[in-house]
Order: C-alpha cells, then sequence, then structure tokens
C-alpha cells in the first residue's frame, strides 16, 4: 500500500533571531572632533599661528602677518527606506524593525567613513557628498601651504612605507601624540603580520583585554570603508588607505532633523504606519544628517596600498 504525506501540511519553522551582517563602527564618528550644526553650512575658524621675532631694545615690535582662515562644513542627508507589508510586521517572528535599523546602520557607518575618508572625486554632493581626506591630501592649498601628494605614499606595506607616513606627520607642527591614531583598512591586518623591525620585533601589536591594536605605539581603528572609490559607496573595492593623524583636525558636522524626536545628531528613524497607506505597507525611513571637513592637510599622512607593487 503506498504511503500517504503531508510535508505540504508540516509548517516551517523560522528563528526569532535572524542572521545579520556583523555591526560596524564608523571611524570619522568615532575619532573626529564634533561640530553640531543648527543650519545647512557651518564656517569654523582655523587659526594660523603667530610668528616670533627677536627685537633689539628700543626697537619697534614686528607687527605679524599670519592669516586666519576657515574650513566649511556642508551638510548631508544620508538615509534609506524600506517598505514593509502590514502582516510581515504582524506575523514574522525576528524583531524586523530593529533588526533593519542596525543592519541600515552597519550600512551608514561604512558609507560615512568611504564618503569622508576613501572618494577620490570631487565633491558633487549626491555621489561624492565631501572632499575626503584623500581626495585633499592629493591637491595642492596655498592657505595651509601644502602641495598635492606630499602626504600621500603609494606602495607595498613594508617597514620603511609604515615609518615614511608615519614621520610625514609627525615631522610637522600638526603631531600631537595624545591625540594620534591610525585609521587603517581590515586589509592591512595581514600585511602588518610579516612587518618587523631589525630586531625581529613587530611594527605591528594585536591588543588584549579590551586594548586597541596599535602600530607604532599609535591605537589602530579598523574601517571597512577605508578604502578608494571614485564615488561614496557601502562596499568600496579600491586600493586600501592607511591614514596617520591628529584627531583634531578631522571634523564632522552633526546636524539634526525636524518634527522626527530622536537623540539630536544621531540616526533619526521613523515608521510611516500601513493605516494611513493605500497598499497596507508600512514605511520604515531612516537617516542621518553629517558633514565633513577637515582642518589641516599637514595633520595626516596616507599609505595607499597597491597590490601591484606588493
Amino acid at each position: 500500500m503506498p504511503r500517504m504525506t503531508f510535508e505540504n501540511w508540516i509548517p516551517e519553522e523560522w528563528g526569532s533571531n535572524p542572521i545579520t551582517r556583523v555591526e560596524q563602527r564608523s571611524a570619522v564618528e568615532a575619532l573626529a572632533r564634533p561640530e553640531m550644526m543648527s543650519a545647512p553650512t557651518k564656517h569654523v575658524p582655523r587659526e594660523e599661528g603667530v610668528g616670533v621675532q627677536n627685537t633689539a631694545k628700543g626697537t619697534a615690535y614686528v607687527r605679524d602677518t599670519s592669516t586666519n582662515g576657515e574650513v566649511l562644513l556642508t551638510r548631508r542627508k544620508i538615509t534609506g527606506a524600506i517598505q514593509i507589508a502590514e502582516e510581515d510586521l504582524t506575523d514574522a517572528a525576528p524583531n524586523v524593525i530593529e533588526t533593519k535599523k542596525v543592519n541600515w546602520a552597519t550600512s551608514a557607518a561604512k558609507y560615512l567613513d568611504n564618503a569622508a575618508l576613501g572618494t577620490s572625486g570631487a565633491m558633487n554632493g549626491t555621489t561624492v557628498p565631501y572632499e575626503s581626506l584623500y581626495y585633499l591630501l592629493g591637491q595642492s592649498n596655498a592657505e595651509t601651504a601644502y602641495t598635492a601628494g606630499d602626504n600621500i605614499v603609494l606602495g607595498d606595506a613594508t617597514y620603511e612605507a609604515l615609518s615614511d607616513v608615519a614621520g610625514r606627520y609627525e615631522d610637522s607642527d600638526y603631531f600631537d601624540a595624545a591625540n594620534t591614531h591610525v585609521i587603517a583598512s581590515p586589509v592591512f591586518k595581514r600585511l602588518f603580520r610579516d612587518v618587523r623591525d631589525d630586531e625581529n620585533r613587530p611594527v605591528f601589536v594585536q591588543g588584549r583585554d579590551s586594548t586597541p591594536d596599535t602600530l607604532w605605539g599609535y591605537p589602530v581603528f579598523w574601517s571597512t570603508g577605508c578604502r578608494v572609490s571614485a564615488a561614496a559607496t557601502v562596499n568600496p573595492v579600491g586600493n586600501p588607505l592607511l591614514y596617520v593623524g591628529n584627531t583634531d583636525y578631522l571634523i564632522s558636522g552633526r546636524g539634526f532633523g525636524r518634527g522626527i524626536t530622536e537623540q539630536q545628531g544621531s540616526i533619526e528613524s521613523q515608521i510611516i504606519p500601513p493605516e494611513i497607506s493605500d497598499t497596507d505597507e508600512a514605511l520604515l525611513k531612516m537617516r542621518l544628517f553629517r558633514a565633513f571637513a577637515l582642518g589641516h592637510e599637514h595633520a595626516w599622512a596616507c599609505l595607499e596600498y597597491d597590490p601591484a607593487q606588493s
């Protein structure tokens, strides 16, 4: 007698804890100097220093001619929207809203870092939201007496190259050991394992017990967005970048929207309920208002790893 089957009657089971991507943190969010913005643009003064002279007795003081500059922050709106059927909100075992909010925050962290650290194109306000650190180190600036490319080292992640890029920053008026950080693509983790000094000591030290990884004694912040890209993206695939510099000279403008009640300057979210939709679908909106600017080119140096030269 043939066996009767009931596979189609057996309900499929779904777990309540969905598999999600590894959460990423933004180096710019964590390290840059915050500037709260209540308007679309904000001017941040940049003091250029004051000269010193030796004055003989009875002679007039020499008037200082140093100029004062500024950097301009322009706020951009980073957004995401997810349309969700009302039935999925009520029937799904996982917390759909919270899961998607966390996932978007991970994407936003990678996007912001790539936009601020890795884009190679000129700022256009859309595909290239900011003049990135990488872009600015490749441009001359008469106001700061910086020559294009002076603080960019292109090549392999050798002992000499790592020492060179750190030295270009350390040999500047903007070196401050207390505020110095390394920001790097995780690609450099593999490259660092083979780099040692003349006494066979590793220049990269992996942190233990919640202490950060260090390079030349400076704490390292790993950023998956820290790669070259023509336009800002969540998944950059260009050359990996490593920066050494003074975090006081990375400036993060932080704005906030109107009518969305979240902590000022944080990720904002809002649910448009299905009750006011003609399709019985909810809309989850997420957004982040951010600006970025570099305080001074001499405060940062970059190693661009080129696999072709390794």
